[in-house]
């Protein structure tokens, strides 16, 4: 049985990276994987995301 079909509740984010941006990561990271490494910069974004919008707002 493949995996997908496993949980089908799993959501799929795809990123293209360049040849360098991947040999930068491979050399940082060598014992992460690429997955954790990327669930970890989305989700620090979007707890800064989230600061930012629930900061005060500010009239120009």
């Amino acid at each position: 049985m493949p995996r997908y079909s496993e949980n089908p509740r799993n959501n799929v984010l795809s990123l293209r990276v360049s040849d360098e941006e991947m040999k930068t990561l491979e050399r940082l990271t060598p014992f992460k994987s690429r997955s954790d490494i990327l669930r970890a910069a989305l989700s620090e974004y979007l707890e800064k995301l989230a600061d930012i919008s629930s900061g005060p707002l500010t009239s120009a």
